[in-house]
């Protein structure tokens, strides 16, 4: 497998894992708002 390859991959499972630590986030505070 090509390094620079994985690198990006690697990157974009950092960037996608951010992005679903936000929307849980955000979504466990509008469940507390909401109720």
């Amino acid at each position: 497998m090509d390094i620079r390859l994985n690198k990006r991959l690697n990157k974009q499972g950092v960037v996608i894992a951010i992005l679903h630590t936000i929307i849980i986030l955000n979504l466990t505070i509008d469940f507390f708002f909401i109720h």
